[in-house]
């Protein structure tokens, strides 16, 4: 084998192994025609976290929060956000250096004389991320964080439309 072929071979063979990186944006051809850009920062978040107090009704705003509170399908997606934020805690943890620790101590009597002993340890390490696995497992886990917190928004947003149609539907059920 020739001298320069093996470490052309070789650096072939690592480009291989190379993780692409995943696209912050999409390129201008695909976005689409009648998209502006992003939602300027003064701009009002719509619906309003706590839409149905516009109505101005005790009532209904006592059965949102009940269901709120008892609703499992939005516990259940509470406790995936948890879930998601603690991926992402973790992920982020092997990016940082380990340290651990101890500490011993010995105790004993020879022939009336006593001696003791104490020791310390303390090490430190770090894996360098060559390859970008350890980003790219970051960046998945703060990915799914945003998918879990935006289920959430869609749970308890379908939560309060339905128990407010319901009301609303019981409010004109009265008045016939």
């Amino acid at each position: 084998m020739n001298k320069l072929a093996a470490p052309i071979l070789c650096a072939a063979l690592l480009a291989g192994c190379a993780a692409t990186p995943v696209p912050r944006a999409l390129p201008p051809d695909l976005v689409p025609q009648k998209f502006d850009g992003p939602v300027a920062a003064g701009a009002a978040v719509w619906p309003q976290a706590e839409w149905w107090k516009g109505f101005g009704d005790p009532a209904l705003a006592t059965l949102v929060a009940e269901a709120q509170d008892n609703n499992r399908d939005l516990a259940a997606a509470t406790a995936r956000v948890l879930e998601a934020e603690a991926r992402a805690k973790i992920q982020n943890a092997a990016l940082l250096p380990q340290l651990s620790g101890g500490a011993n101590g010995t105790g004993c009597t020879l022939g009336g004389h006593g001696c003791s002993t104490f020791g310390l340890t303390l090490n430190a390490s770090y894996e360098a991320d060559f390859w970008g696995l350890a980003r790219a497992n970051l960046r998945a886990a703060q990915e799914e964080l945003k998918s879990a917190r935006f289920a959430r928004q869609a749970a308890s947003l379908t939560l309060t439309a339905n128990v407010a149609q319901r009301y609303f539907e019981l409010l004109a059920i009265r008045r016939e």
